[in-house]
């Protein structure tokens, strides 16, 4: 970071570390949001598909059946289009590529910064966070999350002047506001999630959440059996075809 073209002054780094206190704060708020409703959310699903996974899950063969079917009488060929649905139908896993840590220096800079601050008087601390901080996957700010509020935030080393803090200070300011911006995308993207419209229904309580689940399985039962009607006619047809072939 280039140096800074103005005096630093003792304000300026109680206004950061002010910066800094709010933005633990906001972190902590949107991580208590985030882990319930990712679990609650989850759970909602396991039940839905508990109560009617089977029947999507048959209304997926029919279908498959039904397109294999009019492939057949149209000239078609579609394959194994029961393989080709259930595929189509599971979630994606991301693969990722090798992982390079663009935080490695800060990393290391906030290990040495810590060594220096504490000067012995917490070893539990600094070997968790060495061990953080040497984890290739952990960036800065999900190491600056497991760092305590105290000396290590507010204080100076002994090789530190005003202007070198408030660098410091402002590169973790940096990497907590972007932890937060990326959870607030979280969040708002579990809200748009199709598993947040079942989880609504079962903040409506056990009562509410039943009935939801009772319609939701005679819908489907409904379409399934629409399915069999069409099923039935291509299957008759296509005997048909062959009979007279």
């Amino acid at each position: 970071m280039a140096d800074f073209l103005f005096a630093i002054t003792q304000k300026d780094v109680d206004m950061l570390l002010i910066d800094l206190q709010q933005l633990r704060e906001q972190i902590r708020v949107a991580r208590e949001i985030i882990a319930p409703l990712k679990e609650s959310m989850a759970l909602a699903y396991r039940e839905y598909e508990k109560a009617i996974g089977h029947l999507r899950y048959e209304a997926g063969r029919f279908q498959a059946e039904i397109n294999l079917l009019q492939g057949k009488i149209e000239g078609r060929d579609k394959g194994d289009t029961f393989l080709q649905w259930t595929a189509e139908n599971m979630i994606t896993v991301k693969q990722e590529g090798t992982f390079i840590n663009p935080d490695a220096i800060e990393k290391d800079m906030l290990l040495e910064h810590t060594f220096r601050v504490l000067h012995g008087k917490d070893d539990e601390l600094l070997s968790s966070l060495t061990g953080i901080c040497n984890d290739t996957t952990v960036r800065l700010a999900d190491a600056l999350e497991r760092v305590p509020w105290g000396v290590i935030w507010t204080a100076r080393n002994p090789q530190d002047s005003l202007s070198t803090q408030y660098r410091r200070l402002t590169i973790w300011k940096e990497a907590l506001s972007k932890q937060l911006e990326e959870l607030q995308r979280t969040t708002e993207s579990l809200r748009k999630h199709p598993q947040f419209g079942l989880w609504q229904q079962r903040e409506k309580g056990p009562t509410a959440w039943q009935d939801f689940l009772a319609r939701a399985a005679e819908q489907q039962k409904e379409y399934n059996e629409i399915l069999t009607m069409k099923l039935n006619d291509l299957r008759e047809k296509w005997s048909g075809m062959v009979d007279n072939a």
